[in-house]
């Protein structure tokens, strides 16, 4: 059997910016970044809304990149497997 490791968060972002979150357990097998659904009354435009995110390898670590252009208030959740 395999010895999995998970990690996760939730974010709450607004407007346009970024955050790197370093992953101490190496190379991830699976990475999940998707918008959670929201409260009817936080405005946001689906077909605004932006997210995207990377690894990258820097200094003999991995970072996963997580990057938002959003209108209004929206909650990312993140999930990585190792």
């Amino acid at each position: 059997m395999a010895n999995n490791q998970m990690i996760s968060g939730e974010l709450l972002v607004a407007g346009k910016d970024e955050i790197e979150i370093e992953l101490q357990h190496g190379r991830p097998d699976a990475v999940i970044v998707e918008f959670r659904k929201h409260p009817q009354h936080i405005p946001c435009n689906p077909q605004q809304d932006r997210l995207e995110w990377e690894i990258h390898h820097r200094h003999g670590k991995f970072v996963l990149l997580i990057k938002w252009n959003v209108v209004g208030t929206r909650e990312v959740i993140w999930v990585v497997s190792f």
